[in-house]
C-alpha cells in the first residue's frame, strides 16, 4: 500500500510495518491535486468551490524520501529556508518541539505579507513536521489572512489528532480508533 493510498485512510492496516500516515483534511475541504515520485509527494486540497490557482485556504501532506531517519530539524530548515527566499519579509517562529505517537515533531509558523500571487495580501502557513523512518512528513495549512492567535489556535487543534504511527511497533503504536 503506497503512502498516497494511504493518506486518508486513517487507521487502515498497513501491509508489514509500514508508517501509517494519520490524516484527515478539514471539514468541507476536497483534494485538488495529488503527486508522487521516487522523491516523495505532495496531496493538497482546498474548501469546496475553491481552486489550486485561487484559494483562500488549502491543506497538503508532503513527504520526502531522502529525509527518512532525520529529525524534523532538517525538513523545517528547509522549508523556512525556502518560504524566506519566496518572501523575505515574511516572519517564521517554531511553535512547539515534541513527540507524538513516538515520533519527533516540530510545527512552525509562516506569513507573508505578499500571497503567491504577488498579492499585497497576508498569507500564513502552519506546518506540522514528522521526522519518520521512511520519510519526513509535512501536514500544512495555509490561509489568506493574518495569523491571529484563534486562528493559529484552531488549526493547531486541528492537527493535533494527525501524525504518523506504525500499528506492530508499540513504542510508535497508532492511536485506538
Amino acid at each position: 500500500m503506497s503512502r498516497l493510498t494511504c493518506l486518508l485512510c486513517a487507521l487502515a492496516a498497513p501491509v508489514g510495518a509500514e508508517e501509517i500516515l494519520l490524516f484527515v483534511p478539514p471539514e468541507g475541504f476536497v483534494q485538488i491535486y495529488a503527486g508522487e515520485d521516487a522523491a516523495g509527494g505532495i496531496v493538497e486540497f482546498v474548501p469546496e468551490g475553491q481552486t489550486l490557482d485561487d484559494w483562500q485556504q488549502m491543506a497538503s501532506v508532503t513527504w520526502a524520501n531522502a529525509l527518512g531517519g532525520e529529525p524534523p530539524r532538517v525538513m523545517v530548515e528547509a522549508l523556512l529556508g525556502g518560504m524566506a527566499a519566496q518572501c523575505p519579509d515574511g516572519t517564521a517562529g517554531v511553535l512547539w518541539q515534541g513527540a507524538q505517537y513516538g515520533y519527533d515533531v516540530e510545527v512552525l509558523s509562516f506569513t507573508c505579507p505578499v500571497n503567491v500571487r504577488g498579492e499585497r495580501v497576508t498569507e500564513s502557513t502552519f506546518a506540522k513536521v514528522i521526522g519518520g523512518v521512511e520519510a519526513a512528513y509535512t501536514i500544512l495549512i495555509a490561509w489568506q489572512g493574518a495569523a491571529e492567535e484563534a486562528v493559529v489556535q484552531g488549526y493547531m487543534d486541528w492537527t493535533v489528532p494527525q501524525g504518523l504511527c506504525i500499528t506492530d511497533d508499540p513504542a510508535r503504536a497508532c492511536p485506538d480508533p
